[in-house]
């Protein structure tokens, strides 16, 4: 690995030590970007700003925030409740593979670029 570089197993292993992952795109930018599919597919659960276009839901697939307080309220309440956090991990991920598996994208990436 080069400099300025990590190698995705201490990548991931960075994203599966933190207590979540901070999601704050908002329009015009998408609802997430390669970061937050990281965190999502290393099991970490998510806190988001509320977007227009958000995959995620909330206190399923994560914690939607509308503010600055409630980003934090949802740390907090991270910390404090294992359970959900692993669930809301677990559900994201699973979310996460359906929506952005890799052999679909193949496909449609494929199609693309074989269509007229």
């Amino acid at each position: 690995v080069g400099p300025g570089r990590v190698s995705w197993t201490n990548l991931k292993s960075q994203y599966q030590s933190a207590n979540c992952y901070v999601n704050l795109l908002q329009p015009p930018e998408n609802s997430f970007n390669l970061a937050t599919l990281e965190a999502l597919g290393s099991g970490v659960p998510i806190v988001t700003l509320d977007h227009p276009r958000s995959v995620f839901e909330h206190e399923e697939t994560a914690l939607v925030c509308t503010d600055a307080r409630e980003i934090k309220a949802a740390i907090d309440r991270l910390r404090r409740d294992k359970e959900l956090a692993k669930e809301l991990a677990a559900n994201a991920k699973r979310m996460a593979n359906n929506r952005f598996e890799i052999s679909r994208f193949r496909q449609e990436w494929s199609a693309v670029l074989t269509s007229s």
